[in-house]
């Protein structure tokens, strides 16, 4: 059974070839409506709850589910919002280069991490003499099991080893994990989606090699596939089950310690240029991390296949906090049952609408628009000039709307006709509407441009009238900055963050992660983390400029 939008935007439902409509498509999205409760209390704010093709959700929840479709496979979204608490389905093509580390030159035998880039898994890789020195505490260093628990292999005690895999098939069957998924630690969710795959009992800790064993035995039973689970640390990585299935050895380079390559004649230079490389290696692992704050492009998503608990039950806000391994167990097994059945399908991206290419056009269009709003109302408040905030407002409104006002509807100023249009215009599917998860999504940022679109049209309303007239609209001014204030700070964009200063050439803006990191990885140890009184490690509304030597700096190497 599948759903399909019709030309004049209702839905069909088709099964085994037949198209049936009517009765059969009202009861199917009554069924869909009675499985979702709405999160808040809060009253429907949509326009068209009646809509066959519309899901009524709140906004906090649209919000969510917007983020998580536009944040998946990028590090900056991912580490803004650490809790995820969804899984999509992936893949990777064939010939796609994949990147793993050890100590004793062996293809893993079993279950293993490798890094999208080679200067993940190339940190990981210790310089000799500064092992045992400057330990870092990673995955590909297998932290210990919880007691009782699956003891891991050795990483070995040889010549450091950077293997370098290609895939020999499309991998169809993985699954992308929102959030820090590679946090290793909690404060809030970071690890529940793996805690829910592994079905651990214990949702208060998460061990790494555990867990992942459980993980990819599950997934690889009973008819299922699973080719691995992708996470994001600094840079992608990819927990793959099986290095004997799809994918070929393809380079295993031995690397030379820093005395084998350079004959230093002085033992402290040698150290002091050590740790120099060492360092280097770091930032250059954070630089190659950097490149995906845009997106993770060698990975795909079939973003038809979204499950979420996201309208489904009451789910903290705080994206930092929220969790999901405590929800109601039939909650759980619900969410457990759909993706056991994703597992026994295979990823076909391209053949649905790629939601996250239209969330990107909303986010790059109407985010310089919102944060001006927001700071000229600011301005305002501390200057009360109305004059300068009324044009201000004007100039930032006026191309939004005048694209889609007819000139026939100019005297009415009702254009709920203009509005609905434009909120088509930017979240129009590219491909029909297939399943439950296209439905959510498709739903949730209807309600999200609906929200920025009426904002751009009042704002622009009462600008006018003010020029027009210089009537005293102080009353709606500020009603006006309350609501941009608060879409503001419910939509929680990654894009609202940014360097408070321009870096230069051999500086990079550094956004912290979560986890294993050359510049901390406690949470109440990381530069560019505050912890607050709520006792939650947040991550710093500007970021800093860093070069190697802040890592030096910070390592006190």
């Amino acid at each position: 059974m599948g759903l399909i939008l019709g030309s004049k935007g209702f839905i069909y439902s088709f099964y085994g070839g037949l198209v049936v409509n009517g009765l059969l498509c009202l009861l199917l999205i009554s069924k869909l409506l009675k499985s979702t409760e709405l999160r808040m209390d809060a009253p429907f704010r949509g326009s068209r709850p009646l809509d066959p093709t519309y899901l009524p959700i709140d906004i906090h929840n649209a919000s969510a589910v917007f983020n998580e479709v536009h944040d998946a496979l990028k590090q900056k979204n991912s580490v803004l919002h650490p809790s995820g608490v969804s899984v999509i389905s992936a893949f990777v093509p064939k010939g796609t280069r994949l990147y793993h580390s050890n100590r004793n030159g062996q293809i893993p035998d079993q279950f293993e991490w490798v890094a999208m880039d080679e200067e993940f898994s190339y940190s990981f890789i210790h310089f000799g003499k500064n092992m045992n020195k400057h330990p870092r505490n990673d995955s590909h260093s297998h932290p210990p099991p919880a007691s009782g628990g699956l003891h891991p292999p050795s990483w070995g005690t040889g010549p450091p080893t950077l293997m370098t895999f290609e895939t020999t098939k499309p991998l169809r069957n993985l699954l992308y994990l929102g959030g820090a998924s590679a946090a290793k630690q909690s404060q809030g969710g970071e690890m529940d989606t793996q805690i829910l795959l592994a079905q651990l009992q214990n949702t208060t800790h998460y061990s790494e090699w555990e867990g992942s064993n459980l993980i990819c035995e599950w997934g690889n039973s009973n008819g299922r596939r699973l080719d691995g689970i992708i996470r994001v640390e600094i840079g992608f990585e990819i927990i793959i089950c099986d290095f004997h299935r799809d994918i070929k050895l393809v380079s295993n380079v031995t690397l030379a310690e820093v005395s084998d390559l350079i004959h230093f004649q002085d033992d402290e230079l040698e150290e002091v240029m050590s740790n120099q490389f060492s360092a280097l290696a770091s930032f250059d692992q954070i630089e190659a991390g950097g490149f995906h704050h845009d997106g993770e492009r060698r990975i795909l998503l079939d973003q038809s296949k979204y499950i979420s608990f996201l309208n489904k039950s009451w789910i903290d806000s705080d994206t930092y906090t929220r969790r999901v391994a405590d929800l109601p167990i039939e909650t759980r097994n619900e969410w457990l049952g759909k993706v056991d059945q994703l597992l026994r399908t295979k990823s076909t991206p391209g053949q649905s609408t790629n939601w996250q290419l239209i969330s990107e056009g909303i986010v790059k269009k109407f985010t310089p628009i919102l944060k001006t709003m927001e700071l000229a109302h600011s301005v305002y408040q501390k200057d009360g000039d109305v004059n300068v905030l009324s044009l201000k407002l004007m100039r930032l409104a006026f191309n939004v709307v005048r694209r889609y006002v007819d000139v026939e509807d100019v005297p009415s100023e009702s254009w709920e006709s203009s509005i609905e249009s434009a909120i088509n215009d930017y979240i129009y599917p590219l491909k029909p509407l297939q399943t439950e998860a296209d439905l959510l999504i498709y739903s949730s940022m209807y309600t999200i441009q609906e929200q920025i679109l009426r904002l751009c049209f009042d704002t622009f309303k009462v600008s006018k009238n003010y020029i027009e007239t210089f009537e005293d609209l102080s009353k709606d001014w500020e009603e006006l900055g309350r609501r941009t204030n608060e879409l503001v700070s419910t939509l929680q964009w990654a894009s609202f963050y940014k360097c408070k200063d321009v870096c230069n050439w051999d500086q990079l803006c550094y956004v912290p992660s979560w986890g294993p990191s050359p510049l901390g990885f406690s949470f109440r140890n990381k530069l560019g983390v505050t912890m607050g009184k709520d006792g939650v490690a947040r991550i710093d509304n500007d970021f800093i400029c860093i070069d190697y030597e802040t890592i030096l700096n910070f390592n006190e190497f």
